[in-house]
Parts: C-alpha cells; structure tokens; sequence
C-alpha cells in the first residue's frame, strides 16, 4: 500500500508546493475557460473544441462575454472556479488534514449533494435552477475536490530528506517490538 503523509509531515515545503501547483495548473484552466469571447474565430474554435470533451457547452447553459459563451457551462465553470480557490484556501483547512483526508470519499461525496439536488429539482419539475444555482453547486464540489488534488500534490513534495519522514520513519521503527538477535 503506498505511502500517505500525515499531517504532521505536510511541512511548509510540501505544503506550499501542493498549494502553488494545484493553483497554478487549476487557474490556467480557468484562464483558458474565459479566453474564447477574445480570441480569434480559428483559435476559439479549438479552445472550445478541447473543452467539449468535458461539458455540453450549451450557449443557453453557458455565461458569455460580449454574446460569445465562454468555454464551458454554468456548473463546468463553478466547478473550475471551485477548484481554483479551494487550490488557493488549501493551507487554511490543512490544520483539519487528518480528519479530512480520512474522510476524504465522503467529502467528495457529500459535496457532490447540492449539485444532485439541483438538477433532480429542475429535472423533476420542482423548481428551476439558474445560473447562480448551477455555478454555485459546482463551486462546492470544485473545492472539495481542489482539497484532494492539493493533498495529493503536498504529497509529491514530502521527502524523506527534507519534510521529516524520515524521523517518523525511525519513530515507527523504534516503538514496534524489536526481534531478538
């Protein structure tokens, strides 16, 4: 089974390195996500042709800039937008690692919730959700996800030599009954 860090070893170089990179990968994303309204016609429709591999792109389901939709729909952009921040709040919720990242399927599933019950409600007839609706459900799940993805990236930065696991290695080793030689 492969190693997880714990709290005590996300140091502030893994830390910082998980929270840098999950930030910068997930804010060039959303970078990307609102380029189209400015970009030229042959550019945009590639832009727009990578980002249909994950969203609809409905242009009624979509903000637009000057008339032209962005590069993926309300919830696509709340979930990205979620991502980012909750890439950029990671070293806030850090001092809850522990229990997080052992509750870290139901985080995810959890999260998922609000974005369930607004589409089943529109689906159902119950109500009509809206773009403020659909952004915000995917803002929540964005961010919980951007926890996982900045935990695991922090993880990546966590070495032996450098963050102290080499000292919770030899700690483990030394409480563990010994065998006789």
């Amino acid at each position: 089974m492969p190693h997880r860090s714990t709290t005590a070893e996300l140091t502030p170089r893994a830390l910082r390195g998980g929270t840098l990179v999950a930030a910068g990968l997930t804010g060039m994303l959303l970078l990307l996500i609102v380029l189209p309204p400015v970009l030229s016609a042959p550019v945009r429709t590639g832009l727009m042709a990578a980002f249909h591999a994950v969203c609809h792109q409905l242009p009624e389901r979509s903000f637009s800039l000057g008339g032209v939709p962005i590069a993926v729909c309300h919830r696509c952009t709340g979930i990205y937008a979620g991502l980012f921040l909750g890439a950029l709040l990671f070293p806030l919720v850090v001092r809850f690692d522990v229990w997080l990242w052992t509750q870290a399927r139901w985080l995810l599933t959890l999260s998922l919730v609000p974005m369930a019950i607004d589409w089943g409600g529109d689906a159902l007839g119950l109500f009509v959700n809206t773009p403020l609706s659909q952004a915000a459900t995917g803002l929540v799940f964005g961010a919980a996800a951007a926890y996982l993805l900045a935990r695991g990236l922090a993880g990546l930065f966590a070495t032996p030599e450098s963050d102290g696991l080499q000292v919770a290695a030899q700690h483990k080793a030394a409480s563990s009954p010994s065998m006789p030689s």
